[in-house]
């Protein structure tokens, strides 16, 4: 039966919509300076996947994937993801600091698109 802890996804679909802002600002500029971005961000985007926690629990890993994790918001907004599906609910510092660096990604990337703008538009 679902749970009341549903009602958290469209917070978590809102948190990945700015995490894909922040990293398309980034690919943005990057496009303009190397254009043969898009094949290599199609091979880095396809092991991401892998380095998620899609296809494995975070319990089952340490090292470096455990690492990585911890710093991969994309992986944070999983690990929300199933909790909240899984029906329970995650902390406050779960979502805090999933929420912190997804606004990294996103203030970082609208910096480096506002600051090479006018770049942009004499490469073009």
């Amino acid at each position: 039966t679902p749970s009341w802890t549903l009602l958290f996804l469209p917070v978590l679909i809102v948190m990945l919509l700015l995490l894909i802002l922040g990293i398309s600002y980034f690919l943005s500029v990057l496009y303009v300076y190397v254009r043969d971005i898009q094949p290599i961000w199609s091979v880095i985007n396809y092991g991401l996947m892998f380095l998620t926690p899609i296809f494995w629990k975070l319990n089952e890993v340490d090292g470096f994937l455990l690492y990585f994790h911890s710093i991969n918001p994309l992986s944070q907004i999983i690990e929300l993801g199933h909790l909240v599906v899984f029906h329970q609910l995650p902390s406050l510092d779960q979502w805090a600091y999933a929420f912190l660096l997804v606004m990294i990604v996103l203030v970082s990337g609208y910096a480096v698109f506002y600051k090479l703008e006018s770049r942009i538009v004499e490469q073009l």
